[in-house]
């Protein structure tokens, strides 16, 4: 099925730190998150939950969050009913898990700042 030409038409900034706002916009589609990616263990991220707390939050990169998820008990070293975000990269299926990250879900900035600016496109 061939996608549809979508006309961004505004946005709405997400408040700093209102996770409530976040999860009810990313139940209707994607919203645009800045980050600060230039920590190695960003770059390197492979799988698992990503909660590195040194990671910062000077944002050099954009990504998209397109879901989040809470963790169960069957992954192992992985403890239960941790809530994250689905972070979807830019870079390719060759990062993280086909191009997509768990993320913590964290107060204030977030890791790696994800909870600083995100933006709901309106068309």
């Amino acid at each position: 099925m061939p996608l549809a030409n979508v006309n961004v038409s505004t946005y709405q900034e997400i408040k700093l730190g209102n996770t409530f706002a976040m999860y009810r916009a990313v139940a209707t589609g994607p919203i645009k998150v800045s980050i600060e990616a230039d920590a190695d263990s960003f770059h390197l991220y492979s799988s698992g939950l990503f909660d590195d707390k040194e990671c910062g939050h000077v944002h050099d990169h954009a990504v998209s969050v397109v879901g989040w998820g809470i963790t169960d008990d069957s992954v192992e070293g992985e403890t239960a009913g941790v809530r994250y975000w689905i972070l979807r990269n830019s870079w390719g299926t060759s990062w993280g898990e086909e191009g997509y990250m768990r993320i913590k879900i964290a107060n204030g900035y977030g890791i790696c700042g994800i909870n600083v600016a995100p933006v709901i496109a309106m068309v």
